[in-house]
């Protein structure tokens, strides 16, 4: 944790750091966020619920056999009440550590200073919405965890899972959020109910750290709630359409990724310039799984640099692009950069990989701009197997054909998505 606080004495703990306790909440939904998206439904998503009417909020309860708060009955919403405030010994916090699989939080600290979960609640439909409907399978539902977060926040970092079988967990990421503000926070993120009657979340609120369902530092709480789902009836007889995502910051891959299937995902503004140096700097930079560093030579907007890219189902003419991104069909990658001069001197080279945490780049093409300045470059490619792959656009200054060029001029920037196993 941070060596700068006015604590003393000082140490190398956050348990010195100086206390915030702000007297208002906020209620933070990110600008850019999956949840913001409705999902494509999976196939076993229902045409008709099994009952409309709800069974209305209701208040978990700690569950001794499964080892973390559960509500037994179905309802609109499930909420833990005062059941995980605090992180361990600090607070103390009941029951811990609160976890179906007995994952341990760390111990270091003090009580509304230092990092803490307060509170984790599920309820039935979207982040805005305002249905009252039970918590059903194959519809959506929102996440809400309200922590404390040391300092200013910008070193916290929220991982958001799910599991369909809370008795036997499979952990499955959703995204990670980070908290806009030190004190207490309302991070929020939706997502689409799978198959499964005893269902179960965890959010993992570390101080910096890798991303992981348990990962181990002094001052990380994790908590689990368990809540009981209403089954849905027979799939639709004609697919939803799939929507579009838009990438939010994955600090544990170091990219921007789509954490939910739909048929294209777009990275916005987040790849936007390069480095650091240029005058504009890119957020999160350099926004590569591996590290690969950008040039830091020249200006933003005169020289070299990514601006945004975007995967979306289908060929570049548009052919498919209603489907949902999905393996072994065909995908258009589309890169906004800006060129040099005329472009002549520029090349952008594509490449993809099905495996986000040990990336081994696959090449697709290199594709000159057609002049200087804003330039559309597109290439389409067949997708692998695989549930979150990546694609990695390289746009250098001359040079070589590589994965990671290295020029001073050249840019090099990751988009991760997920992918429809297909049939």
């Amino acid at each position: 944790s941070p060596s700068q606080s006015p604590s003393a004495p000082p140490t190398t703990t956050p348990s010195t750091n100086p206390s915030y306790l702000p007297t208002f909440t906020s209620f933070f939904t990110p600008s850019i966020s999956p949840s913001s998206q409705s999902s494509l439904l999976p196939s076993w998503a229902p045409s008709i619920i099994e009952t409309m009417v709800n069974g209305g909020p209701q208040t978990a309860i700690f569950d001794n056999n499964i080892g973390a708060p559960r509500c037994f009955d179905v309802g609109v919403e499930c909420n833990p009440g005062t059941l995980m405030e605090g992180r361990a010994s600090l607070g103390p916090e009941l029951s811990s550590p609160n976890t179906i699989d007995g994952c341990r939080d760390g111990t270091v600290g003090k009580y509304l200073r230092d990092e803490s979960i307060e509170r984790v609640v599920v309820r039935a439909g979207d982040v805005e919405s305002t249905e009252e409907m039970n918590l059903t399978e194959g519809m959506r539902a929102t996440i809400t965890a309200t922590v404390h977060a040391w300092s200013s926040g910008q070193d916290d970092r929220a991982d958001f899972f799910y599991a369909s079988n809370a008795a036997n967990p499979t952990w499955e990421f959703l995204g990670t959020l980070i908290p806009p503000s030190g004190g207490l926070q309302e991070l929020k993120m939706a997502y689409t109910l799978p198959p499964g009657s005893l269902q179960a979340v965890r959010v993992g609120f570390r101080y910096k750290g890798s991303l992981n369902a348990c990962s181990p530092g002094n001052y990380n709480d994790r908590d689990d709630l368990v809540f009981s789902v209403a089954s849905g009836t027979s799939a639709p007889t004609s697919a939803p359409t799939p929507s579009n995502h838009d990438a939010i910051y994955d600090s544990g891959l170091g990219i921007p990724i789509c954490a939910q299937f739909g048929n294209s995902c777009d990275s916005l503004s987040l790849l936007n310039s390069r480095g650091e140096s240029i005058g504009i700097s890119e957020e999160n930079a350099p926004n590569t799984l591996d590290s690969c560093k950008d040039g830091a030579s020249g200006t933003y907007h005169s020289d070299e640099s990514i601006d945004r890219i975007v995967v979306k189902s289908g060929e570049i003419d548009g052919t498919g692009s209603d489907a949902a991104l999905t393996s072994h069909r065909r995908a258009t990658i589309i890169a906004s950069v800006f060129a040099f001069g005329t472009g002549t001197n520029d090349y952008a080279d594509f490449y993809y990989t099905n495996n986000l945490e040990n990336p081994s780049w696959t090449y697709i093409d290199t594709v000159s701009p057609a002049g200087g300045g804003v330039q559309e470059l597109k290439v389409s490619y067949d997708l692998p197997q695989g549930k979150r792959q990546a694609v990695r656009v390289n746009f250098r200054y001359r040079g070589s054909i590589s994965p990671c060029s290295g020029g001073n001029y050249d840019d090099h920037d990751d988009l991760a998505f997920t992918v429809s196993p297909g049939i």
